[in-house]
């Protein structure tokens, strides 16, 4: 088996999708020197043209259309710098953040929250009267000796004025 190759890219153009399956064949712009067009195909089922994207794969040669980059893998690299940040979190892939709140996530948290976000969903956890996952929370501002980041993180956002 050919050892996969990992790309870095968006898709520019859809040239075909099937929305029962989710085959997929479009355009791809290699982010590279040469800075290429690729044809990739593959079970692409949530993709997006013009956003940045890890793929991993193998070039195989179609008979009829040529060679193309058959995806096995495909993810969208995490941004690492504030604004990329404050993008990617007041996105459509979250429906209840917008720019102001992501920006009072990014503030106090610093470049490196999404890492301590995936590593710890609490650090991020709504804390209201209707939420039952957020009031089962409650029990860590309370209990001094628990070393958990959400009195960590609410204590620096308390710190900076902004209003939790």
């Amino acid at each position: 088996m050919d050892e996969l190759i990992t790309l870095n890219g968006k898709i520019t153009y859809v040239l075909y999708r099937n929305e029962t399956n989710f085959y997929t064949v479009a355009k791809f712009l290699v982010n590279d020197e040469k800075e290429r067009h690729i044809t990739i195909t593959g079970i692409l089922p949530e993709i997006e043209e013009d956003v940045l994207y890890d793929i991993q794969g193998t070039y195989v040669e179609h008979p009829k259309y040529g060679m193309q980059f058959q995806v096995q893998t495909i993810q969208q690299p995490l941004p690492n710098e504030r604004e990329g940040i404050i993008r990617y979190l007041s996105s459509s892939q979250f429906p209840h953040i917008g720019k102001k709140l992501a920006d009072r996530v990014v503030e106090p948290l610093g470049e490196d929250c999404l890492a301590m976000i995936k590593e710890n969903p609490d650090y991020v956890v709504r804390i209201t009267g209707s939420d039952d996952y957020g009031k089962k929370k409650l029990d860590y501002f309370i209990s001094v000796s628990a070393p958990y980041p959400v009195i960590a993180t609410t204590s620096k956002l308390l710190s900076t004025g902004a209003d939790c």
